[in-house]
């Protein structure tokens, strides 16, 4: 039915980004690694382009937390739906905390630079 389509769709997209998530924490590790090496001459452009796309993909999980929450608290959505539903919610929960992290990680090579 419907409802369980749209948590086919909405867990798709959640586990899409998982891949970016792991491909991120890796570009910041390296970025790491490329600016130690340099002495810390290397210039921080790519570093900040990592950050502003993280907080985009950040700004994007929130709206869909909110469509996520909004769906779960709606009283027709089935129990079986608002059970995978909820797995989603923690996922995205777990993405969020993730690109926190990357940031985070990114903020103390800035820091570590400077």
């Amino acid at each position: 039915n419907a409802q369980y389509l749209t948590y086919i769709m909405l867990d798709t997209i959640v586990d899409s980004a998982r891949p970016l998530v792991r491909a991120f924490r890796i570009a910041v590790l390296l970025e790491r690694k490329k600016i130690r090496d340099s002495r810390y001459s290397r210039p921080l452009r790519f570093l900040n382009l990592i950050r502003h796309d993280l907080l985009h993909i950040a700004r994007v999980c929130k709206h869909v937390m909110r469509l996520v929450t909004t769906i779960i608290e709606d009283d027709k959505v089935l129990a079986k739906v608002l059970f995978y539903l909820r797995d989603v919610r923690d996922d995205l929960n777990d993405i969020e905390e993730d690109l926190a992290m990357i940031f985070d990680e990114c903020s103390a090579i800035q820091t570590e630079v400077e």
